[in-house]
């Protein structure tokens, strides 16, 4: 329901490292309180990271469709209510800020400790969709995230794209 071209800033865990070392280094130079914002330097929009997923795990553009605000926050709090399947991650309160855009200055990081983010979600989410297809038991155990109870297609064929097309059109007449 939100804007596709908006997105946030992510932080890997090695650039958090980097820093944490950079401020143990920098500490006799720092005031005693300080505070600075650490992110990659720019936002990936929520349409390019579905193009990346889409292309990396399935070989195929998934386009994005913008629904009504009102139309996901039902069909959220329908998801929620169903038996036999997992509580969602999307919650009805969450979609009022799906149109948020989490730009981060990291200026003064920059400034103050010299530090740069080296990782970017950009270049990484292709390799973790690799070693997710390659190993899926163990990606997940890496992780440590729930398996979802779904098969995990290797490969979605036409006709099966097709269906798929129709149930997520059937569903948006639906809402």
């Amino acid at each position: 329901p939100g804007d596709s071209s908006h997105g946030q800033t992510f932080l890997h865990l090695e650039d958090l490292i980097d820093a944490i070392e950079l401020a143990i280094e920098k500490r006799a130079d720092l005031p005693p309180e300080v505070t600075v914002l650490l992110a990659e330097d720019e936002v990936l929009p929520y349409r390019e990271m579905q193009r990346i997923i889409g292309k990396a795990s399935h070989g195929i553009r998934w386009p994005t469709i913008r629904i009504p605000q009102v139309v996901a926050r039902t069909g959220a709090a329908l998801l929620g209510k169903l038996p036999f399947v997992r509580d969602p991650f999307i919650k009805p309160w969450m979609i009022q800020y799906a149109d948020d855009n989490y730009d981060v200055d990291i200026s003064r990081a920059r400034k103050i400790l010299n530090w740069e983010p080296k990782n970017h979600l950009k270049d990484s989410l292709p390799v973790m969709v690799q070693e997710l297809r390659a190993d899926p038991e163990l990606w997940y155990e890496q992780n440590k995230i729930k398996r979802p109870p779904l098969r995990m297609i290797s490969a979605i064929s036409q006709s099966e794209q097709r269906q798929y097309w129709t149930a997520a059109i059937f569903n948006i007449f639906l809402g």
